[in-house]
């Protein structure tokens, strides 16, 4: 049974107490297991930082390992990303994504309008695959739409929009929706279908608005939204056309 003496504790462990080290003579680190998760848990944020500021320092070339290592067996890489995932996903991605909810909303945004072509060509592949999903989805849509429309609902007057944004887009050759100002399935309000809560917007601000809701105040002196803290705020860009 292989024997190895510890160069910080200087205990004679066994050589499966120590981690593997490639550069070393034997293959093997000097110090312990035990040893090393003692440094580590001591100096937890000194070596986060010396990590960070390699991997600032070293971009390229962790870049490219970490794509080698995929083409070469991207079996194991999607396993061993997905195992972590799902063991720190209530904590450590949960905090990241609550930390960086703003840039990570930011790039988000930004890499669907510069790859907008690929996520239509995905959707219609997608559409193709699991027609029935879209199916549901748009009944869905048809539904609520059809509960959100009030008796009184003036239905030529709703026409006129839909002509409208079918006119603009005609015209500068960008798509146009009709939107709901207030949502018909919002987390605070839910509108109704009718012509006064429509408006003629162009479909990437409506499809970047999605079912957001913004608090609101509308008086013969304009349109004024409230902010988190309900302070009234004067809104400076009207991207809506109303009838």
């Amino acid at each position: 049974m292989s024997l190895k003496t510890c160069s910080k504790c200087k205990v004679n462990r066994l050589v499966s107490e120590f981690d593997k080290n490639k550069v070393k003579p034997d293959g093997l680190q000097n110090q312990c297991k035990v040893c090393r998760q003692a440094y580590r848990d001591a100096n937890k944020a000194k070596i986060r930082e010396s990590d960070r500021q390699y991997r600032l320092n070293n971009l390229s070339v962790l870049s490219d390992k970490a794509k080698q290592r995929y083409t070469e067996d991207p079996d194991k890489v999607k396993s061993r990303v997905n195992k972590y995932y799902h063991a720190n996903k209530h904590t450590t991605v949960a905090s990241y994504r609550q930390r960086e909810k703003e840039a990570i909303s930011k790039r988000q945004r930004e890499y669907r309008q510069n790859n907008r072509e690929l996520f239509r060509q995905k959707e219609r592949e997608d559409r193709n695959k699991r027609p029935e999903r879209y199916r549901a989805k748009y009944a869905s849509r048809r539904v609520r739409k059809l509960q959100a429309t009030a008796p009184w609902a003036d239905n030529k007057t709703i026409a006129t929009f839909y002509t409208r944004a079918a006119e603009l887009e005609g015209s500068t050759g960008v798509k146009w929706h009709v939107d709901h100002i207030d949502p018909l399935q919002g987390h605070l309000v839910c509108g109704l279908h009718v012509a006064e809560n429509l408006q003629v917007l162009p479909a990437s601000i409506n499809c970047s608005k999605n079912n957001s809701f913004k608090p609101y105040i509308q008086n013969d002196r304009g349109t004024f939204y409230l902010d988190v803290k309900y302070k009234l705020v004067k809104d400076k860009e009207i991207y809506g056309i109303f009838l």
